[in-house]
């Protein structure tokens, strides 16, 4: 899924999970007054609270996939546009094949190689992309504990995540459980857009001062920019200068 589809498709299955919500607390009202003198209902009450943990159970699960999806789309993006400005500027050399001089922790994962390869092969400023891509990689951290340890922290992350939590609004942990919310989710889905808008801007300055290309966007400017979303699908909108 491309990046700029994340936030549509959250909304939809955000508001799929709210319709259930709402009905399920209805049933629950209503079977609350209907037995108000009449406790002795366990098996109804049973199915209740089986069909809640079922609800918050297949919710919490669309959100920590959704998050995978949306760090995969941030991964296969960050790839294009490497290979694309490669292409451009003659450059024969596989971002994925790169493997950076000198290791530095924010430049950690493919996505700090893909960085990195930017960084060293195209003269990419990143000082000024260095707050934006801080936020990204604290992303990066938190999509790994929920990847490939099930959103569980081990006693020594918990420090580490507690302070990322501090500066993410819907992001949070139940002991040593990580809990996230769809407005975190739409939150980092508008950062990366917002990153790689930026990140497109000074390829345009930089890489191609000169541009072989152009795309005419709003206001018939010619900008390198927003190459990310079509996944070489851009090439139909280019127009020889």
């Amino acid at each position: 899924m491309q990046i700029r589809d994340m936030k549509s498709y959250l909304r939809r299955v955000e508001h799929f999970f709210a319709r259930d919500d709402f009905k399920l607390q209805s049933e629950e009202d209503k079977h609350y007054w209907e037995h108000l003198d009449s406790p002795n209902n366990d098996g109804e009450d049973w199915l209740l609270k089986m069909r809640r943990a079922k609800h918050e159970s297949d919710y919490n699960l669309f959100l920590k996939s959704s998050l995978g999806m949306l760090y995969s789309s941030l991964d296969i993006a960050l790839f294009n546009i490497a290979r694309l400005v490669s292409e451009i500027t003659k450059l024969d050399l596989n971002p994925k094949k790169y493997e950076p001089k000198r290791k530095e922790a924010m430049f950690s994962g493919d996505i700090g190689t893909y960085a990195k390869y930017l960084i060293d092969f195209h003269n990419i400023n990143w000082d000024e992309l260095l707050h934006d891509w801080m936020r990204i990689d604290r992303f990066r951290i938190t999509r790994n504990y929920i990847i490939h340890q099930g959103g569980e922290l081990e006693p020594e992350q918990i420090k580490r995540f507690d302070k990322i939590a501090m500066t993410e609004e819907g992001l949070s942990r139940e002991s040593s459980s990580i809990t996230i919310s769809a407005f975190y989710l739409n939150a980092m889905s508008d950062h990366i857009n917002f990153f790689f808008d930026k990140l497109c801007k000074r390829l345009d300055h930089r890489v191609i001062p000169k541009p072989q290309i152009s795309i005419i966007n709003n206001e018939k400017t010619r900008k390198f920019i927003l190459c990310y979303t079509d996944n070489g699908k851009h090439q139909q909108k280019f127009k020889k200068p």
